[in-house]
């Protein structure tokens, strides 16, 4: 292939073996494995897909050894070939699942953002309006004048001291 050949007693080893390569991936694998053995390198590793027996794709990592002559020409390829496929697959489930998770906390975090302003809301709504509301009611009765005038005014007082008081207690959960 690409005017290098190894051969053995059946024949050509390198064609053999690339008709199991995955199209996408025959030409750069072969051009890498040819250059390697044209060189003077003694190892060769790679990633790539082969094609398997029933149809199905499968990715694998091989490591060889390029066994050379005294003047440096190869003579043979000694490897191992690892199916990763399995593991591909788990870190591509793997994947999923962590971009899942964090699609969940981010909608968790809106949904908890969403929840603390609802909170808010009905804590101004139902208790410091209720308070400013009756303090306001104690100040219009006390500008009528009459003999409550004072006690009107004190609960007004009282009444603007525990909003004041439950504004910063609502401002400080905010900020902690």
């Amino acid at each position: 292939l690409f005017g290098y050949k190894i051969k053995n007693n059946k024949g050509d080893i390198i064609t053999d073996w690339a008709n199991y390569l995955h199209p996408d991936d025959r030409e750069n694998v072969i051009t890498e494995l040819v250059n390697d053995i044209k060189s003077t390198a003694v190892h060769w590793e790679c990633a790539y897909r082969v094609s398997r027996a029933d149809g199905s794709i499968a990715r694998v990592y091989v490591r060889a050894s390029i066994i050379r002559h005294a003047d440096g020409k190869a003579y043979r390829i000694i490897g191992a070939m690892q199916d990763l496929s399995r593991q591909k697959e788990l870190e591509e489930k793997l994947e999923e699942e962590i971009k899942l998770k964090e699609k969940q906390i981010a909608e968790a975090t809106a949904d908890a953002k969403e929840a603390e302003r609802s909170d808010i809301g009905k804590e101004l709504h139902d208790n410091i309006n209720q308070l400013l509301g009756a303090s306001r009611m104690y100040i219009e009765m006390a500008k009528r004048g009459g003999k409550n005038c004072r006690m009107y005014l004190s609960r007004s007082s009282e009444y603007t001291i525990t909003a004041i008081d439950e504004i910063r207690k609502l401002t400080k959960g905010l900020t902690t």
